[in-house]
């Protein structure tokens, strides 16, 4: 059985990964989806869409969420669980 919703495309198995990650820092950091929107003025479905793996995070706000999340992009990019963050 097929997880994709009728009428659009598998998700992209990078996708969800970068999704899951930049779900799991904002979560760390104590930003509800709300507030991280506010900060980086995009829309609360956007990012939900990005962190259910449905959009891709493209370059631009990947430097947004880097900044607010004090991280460097490749953290949020190439993480593997393995990255102390100050929670």
């Amino acid at each position: 059985m097929s997880t994709a919703v009728r009428g659009s495309k598998p998700k992209d198995p990078e996708m969800e990964r970068v999704g899951r990650t930049l779900r799991v820092l904002r979560e760390r950091y104590g930003y509800t989806q709300d507030q991280f929107c506010n900060e980086l003025g995009i829309s609360r479905s956007y990012i939900s869409l990005i962190e259910a793996g449905h959009k891709k995070l493209n370059d631009r706000l990947l430097a947004k969420c880097s900044k607010a999340l004090e991280v460097p992009p490749l953290a949020i990019k190439r993480w593997d669980g393995d990255l102390e963050v100050a929670a």
